[in-house]
């Protein structure tokens, strides 16, 4: 190897890219005769305050075979954006505290109903319910504040990169929900559920804060929900969203656990009665 190529892998190496590559080849391989992936790397966004092209490291769709109900067919499309983060130098921070985590308000679904502002959608209240069903939404302590430390000195960084793949992930959302909502027209032939889920791996250690007596505790973790909000110029007003961060290492095991929660949204959307009352909604929706 040449002093040339050992400065680019090593400079290569610090940085995020070999982890989005890694992150990209656990998801293809989770592939099964009933499903595909599709894996876009640099996937493309709107900066809505700046009117910049920005990009999402990854996102990746999720698609299953069409379920047909006589005059309409329904589908499932869930789609993880991704950033990947290296800090091989710093620690992120966590101060977690008891929150609900309402599914129906967590900025990480649109079906065609939520799209036209339709009220009468009930899959809001049924999403709600796998906040009991699901093992993985038990989670209750979601991190309100977040920092980003040195590990060589006690001296928090200012510039966190933490704060700045939330706001990439929510901004990138916001824009994918515009993107939708310009395109509705050709979407009246089938109904679909959009599901969004913003991701953050990390390559790095993590730690919950907590305070105890007056002190102050850390203990490592591998996984943590953000909650944070944002507002685009062109809403009315602050949505919320719940950013799950994972570590590298707890992320196949947090693959498998998202995996399973799809496959509950799946077995509700086809619920006989749920389906039957979308299935009227939607005729009133195409009469009027």
């Amino acid at each position: 190897m040449t002093t040339e190529e050992r400065n680019i892998r090593e400079a290569l190496e610090k940085t995020g890219f070999p982890l989005e590559l890694e992150i990209g080849s656990i998801v293809e391989g989770e592939l099964t005769r009933d499903e595909s992936w599709g894996i876009y790397y640099n996937n493309y966004y709107l900066d809505e305050e700046q009117s910049k092209d920005r990009e999402i490291d990854i996102a990746a769709t999720k698609y299953s075979r069409r379920q047909k109900d006589e005059n309409i067919r329904f589908r499932v499309l869930p789609t993880i954006f991704f950033e990947c983060k290296k800090c091989a130098n710093a620690a992120w921070v966590f101060f977690v505290k008891k929150v609900p985590l309402p599914l129906n308000t967590r900025g990480e679904y649109f079906d065609t109903f939520e799209l036209i502002a339709t009220p009468t959608s009930e899959l809001r209240f049924a999403y709600a319910d796998l906040t009991q069903n699901s093992e993985y939404r038990r989670l209750s302590n979601a991190a309100t504040s977040y920092c980003q430390v040195r590990i060589d000195k006690p001296q928090i960084v200012e510039n966190s990169e933490l704060f700045e793949a939330t706001r990439q992930l929510v901004k990138a959302i916001r824009w994918e929900y515009v993107r939708r909502l310009s395109k509705l027209d050709h979407l009246v032939g089938d109904d679909i559920i959009f599901l969004y889920f913003p991701t953050i791996v990390f390559d790095g250690k993590m730690y919950e804060a907590h305070l105890s007596n007056g002190a102050l505790n850390l203990t490592r973790t591998n996984h943590v929900i953000v909650k944070t909000d944002y507002k685009s110029p062109s809403a009315d007003k602050p949505q919320d969203f719940y950013i799950d961060v994972v570590s590298k290492e707890e992320f196949g095991k947090w693959l498998q656990t998202w995996k399973r929660d799809v496959l509950s949204i799946c077995d509700i959307v086809k619920d006989p009665k749920l389906a039957a009352k979308r299935l009227q909604l939607r005729k009133k929706f195409m009469s009027e």
